[in-house]
């Protein structure tokens, strides 16, 4: 019996082989864009009946309108999380497409515990933004360039950048460059440690907001391997620390002394709930 049956046509039969290929399909047929066709994925393979089918099927159009998201769609997760979608299963026993993300490869998603990411979640770029002031020229010598609160002009090599001044100060601001959902809430423990889901929930934000000033610092990471200054705040003997450091790996580590210092200074009170596992 066929896995999904769907529907192609002379002008989209492509898009329905590119989907039966999510889906671990092999099109070892080459039927693409052959007209009044059912394309058949069954035991992986994509092969094909005539208008005479008779398995409930659907056209594209009914499946996309179904299952909207295809390998790559950002989504964020029931759980608030923001991912990647890695692949497609098709299920035959729920007659769903199930979605595999890439945070979280142990699990798999239905449509309905998904949520596209709309133009609203999305976020300007943050950090550094290269201006080339060519582009802005209007006569007479002069330049006009209007920039956000929280940004300043800087000249490096002949360039004007502007260069952010000012650090996201709460939570709700982190998520918003992370494109975490607000409301997250950490979930799947076991009843004997459900008293541990406050801490582990602070601590998941505390890693948010680190990720957001990481990404303001294009994407920094530290690199534990190599001799980088890194500025770090850690705890030793309950006693916490804001220390330069090469060699010492810690869960709070930052690029520079200055965004060190400012994380420290905006998210003190998370900081001090997660000091036993810093």
């Amino acid at each position: 019996m066929a896995h999904l049956a769907i529907k192609g046509h002379a002008t989209r039969g492509n898009e329905v082989i590119a989907l039966l290929e999510m889906l671990g399909g092999k099109n070892i047929y080459k039927l693409d864009g052959k007209k009044d066709l059912w394309y058949i994925l069954s035991n992986s393979v994509i092969e094909y009946a005539t208008y005479l089918f008779q398995e409930q099927g659907y056209t594209l159009d009914e499946f996309v309108a179904r299952f909207p998201y295809k390998v790559g769609d950002e989504v964020i997760s029931q759980y608030g999380k923001l991912s990647r979608i890695r692949s497609l299963i098709w299920s035959d026993r729920d007659n769903q497409v199930r979605y595999e993300l890439d945070a979280d490869v142990d699990s798999l998603y239905f449509a309905n515990e998904l949520q596209a990411l709309k133009d609203d979640d999305m976020q300007a770029d943050v950090g550094t933004v290269d201006i080339n002031l060519a582009d802005y020229y209007k006569g007479y010598n002069e330049v006009e360039v209007m920039i956000s609160d929280g940004w300043k002009f800087e000249q490096r090599g002949g360039k004007m950048f502007a260069i952010r001044t000012q650090y996201p100060k709460t939570y709700e601001e982190c998520s918003n460059i992370m494109k975490v959902c607000c409301s997250y809430l950490m979930r799947n423990y076991m009843p004997s440690e459900t008293y541990k889901i406050g801490l582990i929930d602070s601590f998941q934000k505390l890693l948010i907001c680190r990720d957001a000033y990481w990404k303001i610092a294009e994407d920094w990471k530290p690199d534990w391997n190599n001799i980088q200054d890194k500025h770090c705040i850690y705890v030793v003997s309950g006693v916490l620390w804001l220390k330069e450091c090469q060699t010492r790996q810690c869960t709070l580590a930052f690029p520079t002394a200055e965004m060190r210092d400012a994380f420290y200074e905006n998210f003190k009170e998370l900081i001090n709930e997660c000091k036993e596992l810093l």
